[in-house]
Protein backbone atom coordinates (compact mmCIF):
# COMPACT_ATOMS: atom_id res chain seq x y z
CA UNK A 1 0.00 0.00 0.00
CA UNK A 2 2.84 2.40 0.85
CA UNK A 3 4.49 1.78 -2.52
CA UNK A 4 1.21 2.55 -4.30
CA UNK A 5 0.65 5.78 -2.36
CA UNK A 6 4.26 6.86 -2.92
CA UNK A 7 3.81 7.10 -6.71
CA UNK A 8 0.67 9.23 -6.46
CA UNK A 9 1.29 12.98 -6.63
CA UNK A 10 0.47 15.09 -3.57
CA UNK A 11 -2.14 17.21 -5.36
CA UNK A 12 -3.92 14.05 -6.52
CA UNK A 13 -3.97 12.75 -2.94
CA UNK A 14 -5.60 16.00 -1.81
CA UNK A 15 -8.23 15.68 -4.55
CA UNK A 16 -8.89 12.07 -3.49
CA UNK A 17 -9.39 13.30 0.07
CA UNK A 18 -11.92 15.88 -1.15
CA UNK A 19 -13.61 13.17 -3.23
CA UNK A 20 -13.91 11.01 -0.09
CA UNK A 21 -15.90 13.81 1.54
CA UNK A 22 -18.19 14.03 -1.50
CA UNK A 23 -18.67 10.25 -1.46
CA UNK A 24 -19.61 10.35 2.24
CA UNK A 25 -22.31 12.98 1.54
CA UNK A 26 -23.56 11.06 -1.51
CA UNK A 27 -23.78 7.83 0.52
CA UNK A 28 -25.75 9.55 3.28
CA UNK A 29 -28.22 11.04 0.80
CA UNK A 30 -28.60 7.64 -0.91
CA UNK A 31 -29.44 6.03 2.44
CA UNK A 32 -32.08 8.74 3.04
CA UNK A 33 -33.76 8.01 -0.30
CA UNK A 34 -34.52 4.42 0.74
CA UNK A 35 -35.92 5.55 4.11
CA UNK A 36 -38.07 8.30 2.58
CA UNK A 37 -39.42 5.84 0.02
CA UNK A 38 -40.64 3.58 2.84
CA UNK A 39 -42.05 6.57 4.69
CA UNK A 40 -44.13 7.62 1.67
CA UNK A 41 -45.55 4.11 1.30
CA UNK A 42 -46.48 4.12 5.01
CA UNK A 43 -48.21 7.51 4.76
CA UNK A 44 -50.17 6.44 1.67
CA UNK A 45 -51.18 3.02 3.05
CA UNK A 46 -52.19 4.47 6.46
CA UNK A 47 -54.34 7.17 4.85
CA UNK A 48 -52.23 10.05 6.06
CA UNK A 49 -51.80 11.01 2.42
CA UNK A 50 -55.21 10.56 0.83
CA UNK A 51 -55.25 13.19 -1.92
CA UNK A 52 -53.04 14.92 -4.44
CA UNK A 53 -53.08 18.09 -2.35
CA UNK A 54 -51.81 16.21 0.71
CA UNK A 55 -49.20 14.29 -1.25
CA UNK A 56 -47.91 17.09 -3.48
CA UNK A 57 -45.40 18.61 -1.05
CA UNK A 58 -44.00 15.29 0.31
CA UNK A 59 -43.61 13.97 -3.24
CA UNK A 60 -41.88 17.18 -4.39
CA UNK A 61 -39.49 17.04 -1.43
CA UNK A 62 -38.82 13.36 -2.16
CA UNK A 63 -38.20 14.23 -5.82
CA UNK A 64 -35.69 16.91 -4.83
CA UNK A 65 -33.92 14.37 -2.61
CA UNK A 66 -33.72 11.93 -5.54
CA UNK A 67 -32.37 14.65 -7.84
CA UNK A 68 -29.78 15.59 -5.20
CA UNK A 69 -28.75 11.93 -4.87
CA UNK A 70 -28.44 11.50 -8.64
CA UNK A 71 -26.56 14.81 -8.98
CA UNK A 72 -24.08 13.88 -6.26
CA UNK A 73 -23.62 10.48 -7.89
CA UNK A 74 -22.79 12.07 -11.24
CA UNK A 75 -20.54 14.69 -9.64
CA UNK A 76 -18.46 12.10 -7.75
CA UNK A 77 -18.18 9.97 -10.89
CA UNK A 78 -17.00 12.96 -12.97
CA UNK A 79 -14.60 14.06 -10.24
CA UNK A 80 -13.13 10.56 -9.98
CA UNK A 81 -12.68 10.21 -13.75
CA UNK A 82 -10.84 13.54 -13.98
CA UNK A 83 -8.57 12.53 -11.08
CA UNK A 84 -7.86 9.18 -12.75
CA UNK A 85 -6.99 10.90 -16.03
CA UNK A 86 -4.61 13.26 -14.25
CA UNK A 87 -3.02 10.35 -12.40
CA UNK A 88 -2.68 8.39 -15.66
CA UNK A 89 -0.73 11.27 -17.26
CA UNK A 90 1.52 11.46 -14.19
CA UNK A 91 2.22 7.71 -14.12
CA UNK A 92 2.98 7.54 -17.86
CA UNK A 93 5.40 10.44 -17.52
CA UNK A 94 7.14 8.79 -14.56
CA UNK A 95 7.28 5.46 -16.42
CA UNK A 96 8.82 7.04 -19.53
CA UNK A 97 11.33 8.93 -17.39
CA UNK A 98 12.38 5.73 -15.62
CA UNK A 99 12.81 3.84 -18.89
CA UNK A 100 14.89 6.60 -20.47
CA UNK A 101 17.13 7.09 -17.43
CA UNK A 102 17.59 3.43 -16.51
CA UNK A 103 20.92 1.64 -16.87
CA UNK A 104 21.54 -0.54 -19.89
CA UNK A 105 21.56 -3.61 -17.62
CA UNK A 106 17.95 -2.83 -16.66
CA UNK A 107 16.86 -3.13 -20.30
CA UNK A 108 19.06 -6.17 -20.90
CA UNK A 109 17.05 -8.20 -18.38
CA UNK A 110 14.13 -8.58 -20.79
CA UNK A 111 12.90 -7.60 -24.23
CA UNK A 112 12.28 -3.91 -24.89
CA UNK A 113 8.62 -4.55 -25.65
CA UNK A 114 8.15 -5.98 -22.17
CA UNK A 115 9.13 -2.69 -20.54
CA UNK A 116 6.60 -0.69 -22.55
CA UNK A 117 3.96 -3.32 -21.79
CA UNK A 118 4.78 -3.15 -18.09
CA UNK A 119 4.24 0.60 -18.12
CA UNK A 120 0.92 0.45 -19.99
CA UNK A 121 -0.45 -2.49 -17.99
CA UNK A 122 0.82 -0.96 -14.75
CA UNK A 123 -1.00 2.30 -15.49
CA UNK A 124 -4.18 0.38 -16.32
CA UNK A 125 -3.86 -1.71 -13.13
CA UNK A 126 -3.45 1.46 -11.07
CA UNK A 127 -6.47 3.01 -12.81
CA UNK A 128 -8.60 -0.09 -12.13
CA UNK A 129 -7.45 -0.32 -8.51
CA UNK A 130 -8.19 3.33 -7.72
CA UNK A 131 -11.54 3.17 -9.46
CA UNK A 132 -12.57 0.02 -7.59
CA UNK A 133 -11.42 1.30 -4.20
CA UNK A 134 -12.88 4.81 -4.49
CA UNK A 135 -15.96 4.36 -6.68
CA UNK A 136 -17.12 0.96 -5.40
CA UNK A 137 -15.56 -0.08 -2.09
CA UNK A 138 -15.42 3.34 -0.41
CA UNK A 139 -18.92 4.32 -1.53
CA UNK A 140 -20.31 0.94 -0.42
CA UNK A 141 -18.62 1.19 3.00
CA UNK A 142 -20.10 4.65 3.63
CA UNK A 143 -23.48 3.53 2.31
CA UNK A 144 -23.53 0.50 4.60
CA UNK A 145 -22.60 2.59 7.66
CA UNK A 146 -25.32 5.16 6.98
CA UNK A 147 -27.84 2.46 6.03
CA UNK A 148 -27.18 0.63 9.31
CA UNK A 149 -27.73 3.93 11.12
CA UNK A 150 -31.04 4.45 9.32
CA UNK A 151 -31.96 0.82 9.94
CA UNK A 152 -31.46 1.20 13.70
CA UNK A 153 -34.03 4.02 13.69
CA UNK A 154 -36.80 2.17 11.82
CA UNK A 155 -36.28 -1.56 12.45
CA UNK A 156 -35.50 -3.96 15.32
CA UNK A 157 -31.83 -4.43 16.13
CA UNK A 158 -31.89 -8.05 14.95
CA UNK A 159 -32.19 -6.87 11.35
CA UNK A 160 -29.22 -4.54 11.77
CA UNK A 161 -27.16 -7.41 13.19
CA UNK A 162 -27.96 -9.60 10.17
CA UNK A 163 -26.70 -6.89 7.79
CA UNK A 164 -23.63 -6.29 9.96
CA UNK A 165 -22.71 -10.00 10.05
CA UNK A 166 -23.13 -10.19 6.28
CA UNK A 167 -20.76 -7.26 5.76
CA UNK A 168 -18.13 -8.83 8.04
CA UNK A 169 -18.29 -12.13 6.11
CA UNK A 170 -18.24 -10.25 2.80
CA UNK A 171 -15.16 -8.24 3.86
CA UNK A 172 -13.27 -11.37 4.96
CA UNK A 173 -14.15 -13.12 1.67
CA UNK A 174 -12.93 -10.11 -0.32
CA UNK A 175 -9.61 -10.03 1.56
CA UNK A 176 -9.11 -13.76 0.96
CA UNK A 177 -9.98 -13.21 -2.70
CA UNK A 178 -7.23 -10.60 -3.04
CA UNK A 179 -4.69 -12.79 -1.21
CA UNK A 180 -5.33 -15.93 -3.24
CA UNK A 181 -5.40 -14.08 -6.56
CA UNK A 182 -2.19 -12.11 -6.04
CA UNK A 183 0.26 -14.68 -7.42
CA UNK A 184 -1.94 -16.00 -10.29
CA UNK A 185 -2.67 -12.43 -11.41
CA UNK A 186 1.02 -11.51 -11.26
CA UNK A 187 1.88 -14.61 -13.30
CA UNK A 188 -0.78 -13.71 -15.89
CA UNK A 189 0.57 -10.14 -16.19
CA UNK A 190 4.17 -11.36 -16.56
CA UNK A 191 3.16 -13.72 -19.37
CA UNK A 192 1.17 -10.97 -21.09
CA UNK A 193 4.19 -8.62 -20.91
CA UNK A 194 6.45 -11.38 -22.22
CA UNK A 195 4.13 -11.98 -25.17
CA UNK A 196 4.16 -8.28 -26.07
CA UNK A 197 7.96 -8.27 -25.87
CA UNK A 198 8.32 -11.34 -28.10
CA UNK A 199 5.82 -9.99 -30.61
CA UNK A 200 7.63 -6.64 -30.80
CA UNK A 201 10.94 -8.47 -31.27
CA UNK A 202 9.48 -10.59 -34.08
CA UNK A 203 8.12 -7.51 -35.87
CA UNK A 204 11.49 -5.74 -35.62
CA UNK A 205 13.23 -8.78 -37.10
CA UNK A 206 10.53 -9.78 -39.58
CA UNK A 207 12.80 -9.52 -42.62
CA UNK A 208 15.48 -11.65 -40.98
CA UNK A 209 12.89 -14.25 -39.91
CA UNK A 210 11.62 -14.52 -43.47
CA UNK A 211 15.14 -14.62 -44.92
CA UNK A 212 16.13 -17.69 -42.88
CA UNK A 213 12.64 -19.21 -43.11
CA UNK A 214 12.18 -19.22 -39.30
CA UNK A 215 8.45 -18.60 -39.39
CA UNK A 216 7.52 -21.93 -37.77
CA UNK A 217 10.07 -21.44 -34.99
CA UNK A 218 8.72 -17.98 -34.14
CA UNK A 219 5.13 -19.19 -34.38
CA UNK A 220 5.80 -22.06 -31.97
CA UNK A 221 7.60 -19.70 -29.59
CA UNK A 222 4.65 -17.31 -29.52
CA UNK A 223 2.07 -20.13 -29.32
CA UNK A 224 3.74 -21.53 -26.21
CA UNK A 225 3.52 -18.14 -24.54
CA UNK A 226 -0.12 -17.77 -25.60
CA UNK A 227 -1.05 -21.20 -24.17
CA UNK A 228 0.74 -20.49 -20.89
CA UNK A 229 -1.07 -17.17 -20.65
CA UNK A 230 -4.39 -18.88 -21.35
CA UNK A 231 -3.82 -21.38 -18.52
CA UNK A 232 -2.90 -18.60 -16.11
CA UNK A 233 -5.87 -16.41 -17.10
CA UNK A 234 -8.19 -19.41 -16.79
CA UNK A 235 -6.96 -20.01 -13.24
CA UNK A 236 -7.64 -16.38 -12.36
CA UNK A 237 -11.13 -16.65 -13.89
CA UNK A 238 -11.92 -19.79 -11.88
CA UNK A 239 -10.80 -18.08 -8.66
CA UNK A 240 -13.02 -15.08 -9.45
CA UNK A 241 -15.95 -17.40 -10.09
CA UNK A 242 -15.43 -19.36 -6.85
CA UNK A 243 -15.16 -16.31 -4.60
CA UNK A 244 -17.98 -14.44 -6.37
CA UNK A 245 -20.25 -17.48 -6.05
CA UNK A 246 -19.47 -17.75 -2.33
CA UNK A 247 -20.18 -14.05 -1.78
CA UNK A 248 -23.39 -14.26 -3.81
CA UNK A 249 -24.54 -17.21 -1.71
CA UNK A 250 -23.96 -15.28 1.51
CA UNK A 251 -25.71 -12.25 -0.01
CA UNK A 252 -28.79 -14.30 -0.96
CA UNK A 253 -28.97 -16.00 2.46
CA UNK A 254 -28.74 -12.67 4.27
CA UNK A 255 -31.40 -11.15 2.00
CA UNK A 256 -33.75 -14.08 2.64
CA UNK A 257 -33.11 -13.74 6.37
CA UNK A 258 -34.00 -10.04 6.23
CA UNK A 259 -37.22 -10.82 4.35
CA UNK A 260 -38.25 -13.50 6.88
CA UNK A 261 -37.45 -11.18 9.79
CA UNK A 262 -39.51 -8.45 8.10
CA UNK A 263 -42.50 -10.79 7.88
CA UNK A 264 -42.08 -11.72 11.55
CA UNK A 265 -41.75 -8.18 12.89
CA UNK A 266 -44.51 -6.78 10.65
CA UNK A 267 -46.77 -9.54 12.01
CA UNK A 268 -45.92 -8.50 15.56
CA UNK A 269 -46.50 -4.83 14.71
CA UNK A 270 -42.95 -3.72 15.55
CA UNK A 271 -42.05 -2.91 11.93
CA UNK A 272 -44.05 -0.86 9.46
CA UNK A 273 -44.60 -2.38 5.98
CA UNK A 274 -43.07 0.68 4.32
CA UNK A 275 -39.99 0.40 6.50
CA UNK A 276 -39.44 -3.11 5.19
CA UNK A 277 -39.25 -1.65 1.69
CA UNK A 278 -36.62 0.80 2.95
CA UNK A 279 -34.33 -1.96 4.24
CA UNK A 280 -30.91 -1.77 2.56
CA UNK A 281 -30.33 -4.90 0.47
CA UNK A 282 -26.88 -6.48 0.97
CA UNK A 283 -24.43 -4.91 -1.45
CA UNK A 284 -22.00 -6.68 -3.76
Amino acid sequence: MKSVLSIIDRNIKLKLLALTFVIAISSYVSSLVAVKTGGLYDDISSGKIASIEQGLMPVLLFGLLCVLSAGLGMFKWLMLELILLQNEVSLKSKGAKKILKSKVSYHAECLSGERSSQVSRGVYAMWSCMRMVVHEMLFTCFLVVFSLYQLLKIAPIQMTLVTLVYMIIFTVATILNVIYMKEPRKRANDLANEFVGKTAEAIQNIEFIRAINAFNYEQNRLDKNIKDGYKSDKKVTYLWAIFDSAKNLVRILSLLTLILLSCYFIGKGTLKPGSARALPPPKR
